[in-house]
């Protein structure tokens, strides 16, 4: 029994860590990979102008306090010094559990990273990265505290940073609707892909309790958007994405109150579709075939590997396990099928 309590727990803690990745990549790495070939790459145009100074955060979900986070960047000895702390309380699956991540970075005088570590904890799970960027290659370490495996990453230029590349934002000259790209690595996946961000032009919002001019940028992920609004000083005053979760500027002693006990509602049900039906017997369907509605064009991607989406319908066809059991395999593809990676450490003992 206390085995199996045991691998209970890691289950548990596993999950609420693919959350928080999952909250992390909506927070800080709406990028997408299929980037317009009109928009414009001229990055490092210039060096970026870096708010120095420590700054605080609140974390909400449809108005419900849920965490914060605490930014502080100073100057280092070849650029920069960043330290950025995220604490959450979610609710997935009727478990409230709080989960922490503490990321630390060198940057360079134009923003981007040089080296990086990144700790996750859930209290009963753990998970590292380390960073450094090299002649044309980004090295990795990542895994479990116990058991790190190094990973290389070629690159072509110096990568941003999310937090990093916000602060650039407003170092350019910008056109409303204007667009430009950016190299992104997000620590908390890993993966290094292009940035998407638009500027929407000025707007006007209700910061702890007054109104402030602000650019609006809008980030976008393979459909998914989220908005930025930036003050005129530099600093990231609010940011709204997906599952009702925004981001707004606050003082420490906002940012650090206590929160609800109960993490406001379940993600795993905010982030579901209800089917109109029940479906009998579904271990026996060899296909499904799902009709979508109210989804405006190119909002989300389904296609891909046993799925297919054609006019707003989705269709699913069951994998046959025929030819790819491992022994009906041959040895190289079946080593390179059950090769271990950082999140997947298949040659564990």
């Amino acid at each position: 029994m206390k085995k199996q309590f045991i691998k209970v727990q890691w289950l548990i803690g596993g999950a609420f860590i693919c959350s928080f990745l999952v909250l992390l990549t909506l927070r800080l790495d709406l990028f997408r990979q299929d980037v317009q070939n009109d928009v414009q790459r001229d990055v490092l145009a210039r060096p970026a102008s870096i708010m120095e100074g420590e700054s605080w955060r609140v974390i909400t979900r449809e108005g419900q306090r849920i965490g914060y986070t605490r930014r502080q960047l100073s100057l280092g000895s070849s650029g920069y010094n960043l330290e950025e702390e995220v604490f959450m309380r979610l609710n997935q699956l009727g478990v409230v559990q709080d989960l922490k991540t503490k990321l630390e970075a060198a940057l360079n005088e134009d923003g981007t990273v040089s080296s990086f570590s990144l700790r996750l904890n859930s209290g009963i799970f753990q998970y590292s990265l380390q960073g450094t960027v090299e002649a044309g290659q980004l090295d990795l370490l990542a895994g479990t505290p116990a058991d790190m495996r190094k990973m290389i990453l070629p690159i072509t230029q110096r990568p941003y940073l999310a937090s990093s590349l916000v602060d650039k934002l407003g170092s350019f000259s910008w056109q409303e609707g204007q667009s430009r790209s950016f190299p992104l690595f997000e620590p908390s996946l890993p993966a290094l892909k292009q940035a998407l961000v638009t500027y929407r032009g000025r707007d006007n919002i209700l910061v702890g309790g007054r109104t402030q001019g602000v650019s609006r940028y809008l980030l976008e992920f393979a459909g998914v958007k989220q908005d930025a609004w930036i003050g005129d000083d530099g600093r990231v005053l609010k940011e709204s994405g997906l599952l009702g979760i925004s981001i707004e500027a606050a003082t420490r002693q906002e940012a650090k109150r206590d929160f609800p006990a109960d993490a406001g509602g379940d993600l795993v049900a905010a982030a579901s579709i209800l089917a109109d039906r029940e479906i009998e017997n579904p271990t026996a369907l060899r296909r499904l075939v799902v009709r979508l509605l109210n989804l405006p064009p190119g909002a989300i991607s389904l296609t891909g590997g046993r799925q297919v989406t054609r006019n707003g319908t989705l269709i699913i066809e069951k994998e046959s396990l025929i030819g790819i059991r491992p022994a009906e395999l041959k040895r190289e593809d079946r080593e390179k099928l059950l090769m271990a990676t950082p999140q997947i450490q298949s040659d564990h003992p």
